[in-house]
């Protein structure tokens, strides 16, 4: 047992190549996610985990379906409206509220 190497503490280059893939490209590619674990395109799970990072556990369910979510940035309105409106002046896209001051009953 005295002629066994001891295993070394540095990732093969292979190892380190595939996670340079994954941290560095900007093409999507299926390879085993570093976030999940699971096989498909990273970006989305990169983009998603950095998303979960920026919300807090304060949310609020509006009366048109929508939810008001707050997040380190300031609140923000998502989800989809209930039914599409045929007048050309009613706005049907909801944007983020950048004010920190206004609270989920004032929505």
């Amino acid at each position: 047992e005295k002629n066994k190497k001891p295993k070394s503490k540095t990732k093969s280059s292979k190892e380190v190549a595939s996670a340079s893939i994954l941290l560095v490209s900007k093409e999507p590619r299926k390879a085993v996610c570093i976030f999940c674990k699971s096989s498909h395109e990273s970006l989305a799970c990169e983009k998603a985990h950095v998303a979960g990072k920026l919300m807090t556990d304060q949310k609020h369910n509006l009366k048109n379906e929508l939810t008001a979510c707050e997040t380190h940035l300031g609140w923000t309105v998502m989800g989809k409206l209930p039914k599409v409106s045929s007048k050309p002046d009613t706005a049907t896209m909801v944007t983020t509220l950048f004010v920190q001051e206004a609270s989920p009953s004032d929505l």
